[in-house]
């Protein structure tokens, strides 16, 4: 091959020479080099940064997701009656993937969509902060923005293909709304956050107390009734409610501990679930520092103080306390907490002098770059798309593929569906054995339930662990 550098001497030095009597070769050459160092940055990126959330495989509840968003409203509307969850975000999901389809990469941009629509909220609400404080700095609320859209708990759930980006975007618009007296933004924010998640009446509720504790006249209540509207807005699914309620007994919530309460509002924040466990005492220091400046900002005593101070504090304690009796205890349900800690954190630097504002700025957000990447390896889900990928290159019309656990059907079916334009998915269950409703019984047939295997058929058994086990038929 002929080489495209040669050594001459100049001066009697040696340097490297690039010969132009071939411009061709040397423009491939190059290129070549700067595809294969773009191949390497986007393969690190993909793999150490949070990017590796749009492309890592789909798990089982952002598979229920897909698969109910599939059908058709109506259908939409009847599985999740028989749920647990409201039918909002599943109606917007049929729409959206009519348009883009159902890779990982397109469904999850609709939910990244909405943490970016959450992050620019924060710039306005901010913004009344710092006035209300008389903080000096017009950067403040765009560094509060900056921080909202890196915040590693919004960051991870702004890229899962579920209804948390959705409800933290209209929590926190609802709460702009509520700040500014922008009647019917509130009405629509709030009465379509009742029908994206249950746990938004948690922030609603905080938002009465708001109102409680800032309102002083009767005439005053009056003007501020129109809070109860999007209750009124939701009262047609309050009978599925209560029948869901009653369906509760069986649970899959784990019983908090004390560990829980201590590490609560950090795990707010930085998505953290147990592991590893040598983050248990960084975070509750940073739990007990988050409550500090909770209870500074209340001494402020200026409205938008007082409505961070409630949002913040009233939610999580509220559902840990009820949590001690029956375990309700989620924090991604919580998810929209993150948005005020993240204006904490902003706050804390516009306290300081303007001069470090900046730096203090720059500092956060690297180790929040930095914190997010680290903690990608705690975040990986089960692949199960590989096998099932290799898996769908033999199956036959007439084979079956049948999963050992039902924690696994929906992505089996999802990853099925999409490269064979199929469902041919079975839960092998043994004899008497019950499916729980929280597994999500709402969109799984009895047909699609075997108590043993079919002999006239060749069976594939998917296992919890991504193990795959072949039964040729007899």
């Amino acid at each position: 091959m002929r080489n495209l550098f040669s050594t001459s001497s100049t001066d009697n030095s040696s340097c490297f020479r690039l010969e132009l009597n071939n411009p061709p070769a040397v423009f491939i050459y190059y290129c070549k080099i700067e595809l294969y160092m773009l191949s390497l940055l986007w393969q690190f990126l993909n793999q150490h940064t949070p990017l590796f959330y749009l492309t890592q495989p789909i798990w089982r509840d952002e598979a229920f997701s897909i698969l109910i968003a599939q059908t058709n409203p109506i259908e939409i509307i009847r599985a999740t009656s028989a749920d647990f969850t409201p039918p909002l975000f599943y109606l917007i999901l049929d729409y959206w993937i009519l348009l883009f389809g159902t890779s990982e990469v397109a469904t999850r941009l609709l939910s990244l969509i909405f943490h970016f629509g959450t992050a620019i909220i924060v710039y306005p609400l901010t913004k009344l902060l710092y006035r209300e404080l008389k903080l000096k700095n017009q950067q403040l609320p765009l560094y509060a923005s900056i921080l909202t859209f890196l915040n590693p708990m919004l960051l991870y759930y702004g890229f899962e293909v579920r209804a948390y980006s959705l409800l933290t975007l209209f929590v926190t618009l609802s709460f702009y709304a509520l700040i500014t007296r922008r009647k019917y933004i509130y009405i629509i924010s709030a009465g379509l956050g009742l029908y994206t998640h249950y746990y938004f009446i948690l922030a609603y509720l905080a938002q009465i107390i708001y109102l409680v504790f800032t309102t002083s006249s009767i005439k005053a209540v009056k003007k501020k009734l129109y809070v109860t509207i999007p209750v009124v807005v939701f009262a047609p699914w309050i009978p599925y409610l209560i029948n869901q309620i009653r369906a509760s007994s069986e649970s899959w919530y784990y019983p908090i501990t004390q560990q829980t309460w201590l590490t609560s509002l950090a795990s707010l924040f930085t998505n953290y679930q147990s592991k590893p466990a040598s983050l248990d005492k960084p975070l509750t220091y940073l739990t007990i520092a988050t409550i500090g400046l909770a209870i500074f900002l209340a001494t402020k005593k200026t409205r938008m103080t007082k409505l961070l101070a409630i949002w913040l504090l009233f939610p999580p304690l509220t559902l840990l306390t009820i949590s001690e009796f029956k375990p309700l205890w989620v924090n991604r349900y919580l998810l929209h907490i993150a948005v005020v800690e993240s204006i904490l954190i902003t706050l804390s630097i516009g306290m300081l002098s303007k001069k470090f504002h900046l730096l203090l700025f720059c500092l956060v957000t690297v180790c929040l770059i930095w914190f997010n990447s680290w903690f990608v390896d705690y975040q990986r889900k089960m692949d199960y798309r590989t096998p099932l990928q290799t898996l769908s290159q033999r199956l036959q019309p007439d084979d079956i593929v049948a999963t050992t656990d039902s924690l696994v059907l929906f992505e089996t079916r999802y990853y099925l569906q999409r490269y064979m334009k199929s469902n041919i998915t079975k839960i092998l269950l043994k004899e008497g054995e019950h499916l729980p409703r929280y597994v999500g019984t709402a969109i799984i047939d009895k047909k699609d339930i075997i108590y043993t295997l079919p002999t006239n058929n060749t069976v594939y058994l998917l296992n919890l662990d991504g193990s795959i086990i072949l039964k040729p038929k007899q």
